[in-house]
């Protein structure tokens, strides 16, 4: 299975800070220079003192997106900053995230840890070919690397945000992208990335299916049912499930549009919610503090069950347990 790497989210935040010429790229929207330079070359100064960066760019993606933080916004917060998401290590204030969450330059299981950032240690999860629950292919040397394009691709253009976008090779949610159709990823994006008070809407099947390139085994009726008709007995949390169709299932005042515990679409983006169980359901893509990237902290003792007018983790589901 051959996977790509993700768009550059690269470039040494310290770099980033130190070169004079910033940019302050839009998405979809301003002029090519604002991202783009010719021959890293403006009056005798170089853009990037680190030398030319892929696709001509003026900084890799790191010099966009690993910036200070915007509470309501999710961009960064200086002024005159790029309107690009914020998911670098600075890019967490409070209870405030994205919807992917944020990445580490640590080695710990919070985060993926993404090599493209400077100082990151390697991700301490991934030995040898194996991701957790499956195979990993993506090889860069001796060990296996998570970079950013291992799951972007800067093929698939950047759009504005809040746009729907098509699972395609030219149209993915979030420029993610697997090798083939459906492995693209279908679903609109939120305006302020969830920052803010809006949600994205996602498509269950494809963002289950992309999680599964690496995470297999956590992915299936085959890997998460014992008798794989979809109403249990579970040996693994499904996905790919309406939660209509579990027996025992969630608390009857759960709602699909949940930011803490989303739910897919099941593949009608347009058409709202049907409550499917999805990976990004529990887990932020990127990572934050809670171990295994939760959306939430597993271990407090304020997760108890039949605490779901209190709590917002498993008992927004799992509320009459």
């Amino acid at each position: 299975m051959k996977h790509y790497s993700l768009l550059g989210l690269v470039v040494v935040v310290g770099v980033m800070l130190l070169v004079p010429r910033l940019v302050y790229a839009h998405s979809a929207t301003g002029p090519c220079v604002d991202c783009h330079t010719m021959h890293n070359s403006q009056n005798g100064i170089m853009e990037d003192s680190n030398g030319p960066q892929e696709n001509l760019l003026k900084l890799s993606c790191i010099g966009c997106h690993a910036r200070t933080f915007n509470d309501s916004t999710g961009r960064a917060s200086s002024a005159g900053g790029p309107a690009a998401p914020q998911v670098g290590p600075l890019a967490v204030n409070g209870s405030y995230q994205l919807s992917g969450g944020y990445f580490s330059t640590t080695a710990n299981a919070t985060t993926h840890n993404v090599a493209d950032i400077p100082g990151t240690a390697p991700d301490s999860l991934i030995t040898s070919n194996s991701a957790p629950g499956g195979t990993f292919a993506l090889q860069d040397g001796a060990k296996p690397k998570l970079r950013c394009n291992s799951c972007h691709d800067s093929a698939i253009r950047h759009a504005a945000a809040g746009s729907e976008r098509f699972g395609t090779a030219a149209s993915s949610y979030r420029m993610l992208h697997g090798t083939t159709a459906p492995l693209y990823v279908k679903g609109t994006g939120a305006a302020d990335f969830e920052a803010g008070a809006t949600q994205n809407l996602y498509d269950a099947l494809s963002i289950n299916r992309f999680c599964a390139l690496c995470h297999g085994l956590f992915h299936s009726l085959t890997n998460t049912d014992s008798i794989g008709d979809g109403n249990g007995a579970w040996v693994r949390h499904p996905t790919d499930v309406s939660t209509s169709d579990i027996i025992n299932g969630p608390s009857p005042n759960y709602e699909g549009g949940d930011k803490v515990v989303p739910l897919g679409d099941a593949g009608a983006v347009a058409a709202g919610h049907t409550n499917q169980v999805m990976c990004l359901s529990c887990h932020r893509a990127h990572g934050n503090a809670n171990s295994d990237m939760l959306r939430f902290n597993y271990n407090v003792t304020g997760n108890l069950a039949g605490d779901v007018a209190v709590s917002q983790g498993c008992e927004t589901c799992h509320g009459a347990k």
